[in-house]
């Protein structure tokens, strides 16, 4: 079951506390609500554990992660990194990191890049053409587009 937004956890609370003091079943009843109402699936039991958490924390974010990677490239590295692999898509991690002058290896630069959505992608197949047929290409290709052919079929 996927975590709750702050938001889904939020209307949970309320839901919950619209219901009358005394009320019987009153976990169940929130689970089922929030169902019903917003879509929210959540067990009574994980109801009663974020309301005990609500009521002791008055808060229902999550607790901050004890074990966080440090960050060694800062967010104007990550620019900085995109800025110049638009400007050359063709370069390395090694090349960038000596480019830039950043601190962090090569494997932390190549994991913020494919992070970024860069990806090395190696043709197949690559056919030579002589210049001659190059010439015969560009001809052929050009008088398709004169005579406005569409090679659909």
């Amino acid at each position: 079951m996927p975590r709750l937004t702050i938001i889904e956890r939020i209307r949970v609370i309320m839901l919950f506390n619209e219901l009358p003091y005394g009320f019987r079943n009153k976990y169940i009843v929130t689970s089922q609500n929030a169902a019903n109402k917003y879509g929210i699936f959540i067990s009574h039991r994980g109801v009663r554990d974020l309301i005990t958490k609500w009521v002791q924390t008055t808060s229902v974010a999550d607790l901050p992660r004890k074990n966080k990677p440090k960050c060694l490239i800062s967010s104007l590295g990550i620019l900085a990194i995109n800025k110049t692999l638009l400007k050359n898509p063709f370069l390395t991690c090694k090349k960038i990191k000596t480019e830039l002058v950043l601190i962090a290896s090569t494997r932390t630069i190549n994991r913020y890049i494919n992070m970024l959505g860069w990806r090395k992608v190696n043709t197949k197949y690559c056919q030579i053409v002589s210049p001659v047929n190059r010439l015969k290409r560009f001809i052929y290709c050009s008088m398709c587009k004169v005579n406005n052919e569409q090679n659909d079929d």
